[in-house]
């Protein structure tokens, strides 16, 4: 990342970027190496301001194929709603799904579904909680050697096993 043309070394604890990668790799059906994504932001808020695809800003296009894509490709954990075309043509960058809880004031929809979801399952933090709580209990296992399907529900197609002890 860059500002005012000054490297900034960042961590993130979120695969998302990882996935946005991915995501562009399969819009432009390319090896997900051939992709570069410019990110700000962190974690859950990420943004990519560029794409570039093998050294080509490709952005508007990416933009243009997000607008048109069903949003099939969102992560598990988050609900099938696609983004508004005028908020990914107003922003110019490409932003991970989760901004869509951000953005549902202008997506009725979405706000809507986060209701009925707390009225269903209770609010995200609590479905996670019990989540954690389930995966902290397997982890306890020092045989464990698959990936526990309690990960699918916590989001993040790319989350891998913890590292061994």
């Amino acid at each position: 990342m860059t500002k005012r043309g000054l490297k900034i070394a960042t961590i993130g604890l979120c695969n998302c970027s990882i996935n946005m990668i991915s995501d562009m790799a399969e819009k432009f059906d390319c090896p997900a190496e051939d992709v570069f994504c410019d990110f700000v932001g962190i974690n859950h808020l990420v943004w990519a301001q560029r794409v570039l695809v093998r050294g080509k800003d490709v952005t508007a296009e990416a933009i243009e194929k997000l607008c048109a894509d069903t949003a099939a490709d969102v992560m598990a954990n988050i609900p099938d709603i696609h983004f508004d075309p005028a908020l990914l043509r107003a922003l110019q960058m490409v932003p991970v799904s989760y901004l869509k809880y951000y953005y549902m004031y202008m997506q009725p929809e979405m706000l809507a579904e986060c209701a009925r979801a707390v009225e269903n399952e209770g609010c995200r933090g609590e479905v996670i909680r019990g989540v954690e709580k389930e995966l902290f209990a397997l982890y306890q296992d020092a045989k464990l050697a698959v990936k526990p399907p309690q990960l699918a529900k916590r989001g993040g197609r790319a989350t891998r096993m913890p590292p061994a002890r």
